[in-house]
């Protein structure tokens, strides 16, 4: 036992003694020998995150953790709505509180959020200032988002929490929404998350991964007792803090698979929680939670965890559900050692480990997940591949936008061109296609696109029939091709009464 009573870890990095041997000593640490230096051609669409085929168990696990933390990264698309819901509750605020500075803190400020997260919101500068103050100002916030333009669902004040705040979810997007008053709190915690993420490289991924292993089994929500986002943070910057001692230190440094064995070890199966608290000041430390005078009689399970920020309060103090969560990490630690012996040398498959833990439904998930970001970084609609519908539910494009996005002046003076090719091509086809709004979706946004083309290359050549030759002599001028009118119906019918008339002399002078 340490000087404050805390037991030492020892040596349990090493699995399976035959793989992590000190010959494969560079597995271990994430960096493979050069002759397992071939991507994985197995995986496929699966992450492009995994670079190499290791034989040990950590380093298995270190690529599955990033496949998860590639797989739940934030969307375009969500990025975007997150920060349209955030623009609508400043916009909300703004009336309310005209001199108010709006602000974000928590997972959606430090970018550790997963698609399930809320957003958490304060204004400063309203002020209210007195908890009863507060409650009167949210539910005035309250009031206004049930008559705000956006729809808004399950909208609750709570008043009787520590630190008032209004929450709904934004109907349209399904965020959850968090707005509290005068409270720098979450300002600091945010501030002091992107320390840790600059200071711990692993942090960033085992902090989203914890996060989904809470939400999970339910014991990521504060209001029931879980580890919320804060606490579970301190208890990573301490496992990262206060690696095990030699020589498993070398198998876990760089390595995400060990990290997150050494974590589920510590706080599952290692920690004594009724006499020991952790701090991450000073450069890690524990502490006796009798001297702190944080040892609760009545649940003496409790984890304590000093809050750095403010030294004086137990960011543990209110999970009452640590003894489940205790339970579970040491469940998740015996698990991924079972899966890792049962998987062997054999081939690798997607999330064979992390599966043990997060379950058989995060693999489909996860692909659906790669999918949209396949998609969004896929090129744009090509002729070959039509473009998406406008929002606005029309059959056509935006011929305007699509042209003057192909290239300024030229995309621009081929507008008309296009505009009237439609319209030729919607009275005179004869070929047995119709007009063009009477073709499927698909078929019309292609020949639109077609149609556009030919504007452009048509433009082209009248421009190189109009400037010459080639100066290279590498190309003669090209005579552009004039198209037939066709007559108008009034000089069809001039024409029909002129050879009529024609006729009817001709056969008088027989008579």
């Amino acid at each position: 036992a340490g000087p404050t009573g805390f037991l030492m870890l020892g040596d349990f990095v090493r699995i399976v003694e035959s793989d992590v041997g000190n010959a494969d000593a560079s597995h271990a640490v994430g960096s493979p020998s050069r002759e397992e230096k071939a991507p994985i051609a197995s995986f496929g669409r699966w992450s492009t995150a995994r670079e190499y085929k290791g034989s040990t168990f950590e380093l298995r696990l270190h690529e599955e953790i990033f496949d998860v933390h590639r797989a739940y990264r934030p969307t375009r698309a969500e990025v975007a709505m997150r920060d349209a819901v955030v623009c609508a509750v400043r916009t909300l605020l703004q009336p309310l509180f005209p001199a108010a500075k709006v602000l974000v803190f928590g997972s959606y400020a430090t970018e550790l959020y997963l698609p399930s997260s809320d957003i958490d919101v304060v204004a400063l500068g309203t002020g209210k200032h007195s908890k009863h103050e507060q409650v009167e100002a949210l539910e005035r916030i309250a009031g206004a988002v049930r008559g705000a333009a956006w729809a808004a669902e399950d909208i609750e004040v709570v008043g009787g929490a520590k630190v008032p705040i209004v929450k709904f979810r934004h109907a349209a997007s399904g965020i959850d929404v968090d707005i509290c008053l005068e409270t720098r709190d979450g300002l600091a915690t945010s501030a002091l998350t992107r320390k840790a993420v600059e200071k711990f490289a692993a942090f960033k991924f085992i902090v989203p991964l914890l996060k989904l292993w809470l939400l999970m089994r339910g014991l990521n929500d504060t209001f029931t007792g879980g580890v919320g986002s804060f606490l579970l943070q301190l208890m990573v910057v301490s496992s990262l803090q206060n690696p095990p001692p030699p020589p498993a230190v070398r198998a876990l440094r760089g390595n995400l698979g060990s990290t997150l064995l050494h974590f589920f070890e510590v706080y599952g199966m290692r920690l004594n929680y009724e006499t020991t608290g952790v701090a991450i000041s000073d450069g890690g430390r524990y502490y006796s939670k009798r001297d702190r005078g944080w040892h609760n009689a009545a649940r003496p399970y409790l984890l304590s965890a000093e809050n750095p920020i403010d030294t004086r309060v137990d960011v543990g103090q209110n999970a009452y559900s640590i003894r489940a969560v205790r339970t579970a990490m040491a469940h998740s630690y015996r698990a991924l050692l079972s899966a890792g012996a049962e998987i062997g040398a054999g081939p690798p498959r997607p999330l064979a480990l992390l599966s043990s833990v997060l379950g058989l439904g995060v693999a489909t998930e996860m692909m659906s997940r790669f999918e949209k970001h396949a998609l969004e970084e896929a090129p744009r609609a090509s002729p070959c591949y039509p473009a998406k519908p406008p929002a606005d539910g029309g059959g056509g494009v935006d011929v305007e936008h699509a042209a003057a996005s192909r290239g300024g002046e030229e995309g621009a003076a081929a507008l008309g061109e296009v505009e009237r090719e439609e319209e030729d091509d919607g009275e005179g086809n004869s070929d047995g296609e119709g007009d063009v709004s009477d073709a499927p979706f698909d078929e019309q946004m292609l020949r639109k696109q077609m149609l556009r083309e030919r504007a452009l290359r048509r433009k082209r050549h009248a421009d190189e029939e109009t400037s010459g030759a080639d100066p290279t002599g590498n190309r003669a001028p090209r005579r552009r091709k004039r198209r037939k009118l066709q007559p108008s119906a009034a000089q069809r019918h001039g024409a029909h009464t002129a050879e009529a008339a024609h006729v009817a002399v001709e056969r008088s002078k027989h008579m």
